[in-house]
């Protein structure tokens, strides 16, 4: 049905019906990948359909309504915005926010061991911290009246957390953004953008992104890719050549139906931005157009782009990306259609 959403299908124990007076199964989208994918600008398309609920880099909420305020989408500064001030005096009935920002410990990268012991160890102390994210996403849905939930963080112990939010009824499925790695090259390069705020993050060498690169997107396939019927990759290529096609594939993932967001697109329709807590800073435009970021085909240095086809190029090409952009730049790289 048009503009509505489907049901997940059962899977386990945790998937199985409410008892009667229990809330609603929430269904979560967590969003993988590398920085500078096209996550922030997925998760904004995907708010704009009425049961979805963007929140951007939810992991950036705790430091966003307490010590270091950072602005919502809205233009409001995060512990004056009225959606998450809503949200937070809902989970506050239950825990501090400061809980949430102590359990960020274990959502980095380096944490990533400890993380995945202790997720698959009930009441540990990542057992309880997603009890804690279960609680946020219920606030979160509670106050925007949307029953799907987009969380676009990327970071891979984050999303093992997440998963074990299932225990506590929700419905997570994950989409793992990929882009051409030379496109997040040439962002970091021609843009210092730490949340859309000019913050500045440790610098890296081409070396550094390269890997990282590599890293993130292995990560998130090794991690999350085998389970079947709850993983989708997607490129930010395909988004942006083929948006109607991309969509219809990502709609039947979560299970909504996004023709109306289609045809806006095609009409070069305004997307609306509602309350984004965290991401680049396409999050503060007041509407979303659709425009592909194709810069560094033109104006990546050479010994960037070689740099990162010899450490990153045999992942690039199961992606389906080419390397002749790296050997001339007579012309454009185009890349070919990821069908792994």
């Amino acid at each position: 049905m048009k503009g509505g959403w489907t049901r997940a299908e059962p899977i386990g124990p945790a998937a199985s019906d409410p008892a009667p007076g229990a809330p609603a199964p929430l269904r979560l989208v967590y969003i993988l990948g590398a920085g500078r994918c096209g996550s922030t600008l997925l998760d904004v398309i995907l708010g704009s359909h009425p049961d979805i609920c963007s929140t951007g880099e939810l992991f950036h909420f705790p430091e966003s309504v307490l010590d270091r305020p950072q602005p919502c989408s809205c233009g409001a500064v995060g512990n004056a915005c009225t959606f998450w001030s809503s949200v937070r005096a809902d989970i506050e009935q239950q825990f501090p926010v400061t809980d949430l920002k102590r359990g960020r410990q274990y959502e980095t990268t380096r944490s990533l061991p400890r993380t995945a012991f202790l997720a698959a160890t009930p009441g540990s102390s990542v057992d309880v911290y997603a009890r804690r994210l279960a609680v946020l996403l219920r606030a979160i849905s509670t106050q925007s009246h949307r029953p799907i939930v987009v969380d676009s963080s990327k970071y891979p112990s984050r999303g093992l957390i997440m998963w074990r939010t299932r225990s506590m009824g929700n419905d997570v499925r994950y989409i793992h953004m990929v882009r051409d790695g030379r496109g997040l090259l040439w962002s970091k390069r021609r843009t210092v953008d730490g949340q859309g705020l000019g913050l500045a993050p440790r610098e890296r060498t081409t070396g550094d992104l390269a890997v990282w690169w590599v890293l993130s997107n292995v990560l998130s396939t090794l991690l999350f890719g085998f389970r079947r019927g709850r993983y989708l990759r997607v490129r930010y290529e395909d988004l942006m050549s083929d948006p109607a096609g991309t969509l219809e594939r990502i709609g039947r993932f979560v299970g909504v139906d996004l023709a109306d967001v289609v045809a806006a697109i095609r009409n070069q329709q305004p997307l609306p931005v509602g309350h984004v807590v965290g991401g680049n800073r396409l999050r503060f435009n007041r509407a979303l157009v659709l425009k592909p970021d194709t810069e560094w085909q033109k104006n990546l240095p050479p010994e960037d782009e070689r740099t990162f086809w010899g450490i990153a190029g045999w992942l690039a090409r199961r992606y389906g990306y080419e390397a002749h952009a790296v050997l001339g730049r007579p012309g454009q790289a185009t890349p070919r259609p990821d069908t792994s």
